[in-house]
């Protein structure tokens, strides 16, 4: 069951819906109208190894737990 993001052409609200068949019809929970548009949705990647902190590549010694929060001089630039 794909999760899609639809925009409504009456009131203008961003909502998602679950679409279990391309039968169904998509109405906005906010006014209820079925003239809807499909958008496209973004999506965000976060990768452990783009901040060096997280394996100790700053210079602090191992994993450190509050380094990724500031504390290092690597995470103060």
């Amino acid at each position: 069951m794909p999760l899609f993001e639809y925009k409504c052409q009456e009131c203008e609200r961003v909502f998602e819906e679950l679409v279990y068949s391309d039968k169904d019809v998509i109405q906005c929970p906010s006014c209820e109208s079925s003239k809807v548009e499909k958008i496209l949705s973004t999506f965000g990647v976060r990768m452990a190894q783009s901040n060096p902190c997280a394996s100790g590549a700053c210079g602090m010694p191992g994993p450190v737990p509050a380094c990724s929060q500031g504390c290092c001089p690597s995470c103060m630039d």
